[in-house]
């Protein structure tokens, strides 16, 4: 049974998957669901700034990507294109 090592990490996929094909109401549902399950997981927020971003809602991003940011997102790379996102969002 090859599956998620944990809850948040089905949610957080599920999240990413709805993103990508643009289904963002779901994208928006999943993430939220793992964010209320583990609060302290950086990933359901960085997936709602980037849900908010594509839906154009420039404080919601902002929201979110701090919130993101303030818990250390590990991997340079996402935390560059949280800035990104941040940067885009702050000129919106």
């Amino acid at each position: 049974m090859g599956g998620w090592d944990a809850p948040d990490e089905a949610y957080d996929g599920l999240s990413e998957g709805h993103l990508q094909a643009g289904r963002y109401k779901e994208a928006d549902t999943a993430a939220l669901q793992a964010h209320e399950l583990f609060p302290e997981n950086w990933v359901p927020l960085y997936n709602l700034g980037l849900i908010n971003d594509r839906l154009k809602k420039p404080q919601q991003t902002v929201d979110y990507l701090e919130k993101a940011l303030d818990l250390r997102i590990p991997d340079q790379r996402q935390r560059v294109l949280a800035y990104v996102y941040l940067a885009r969002a702050y000129t919106r």
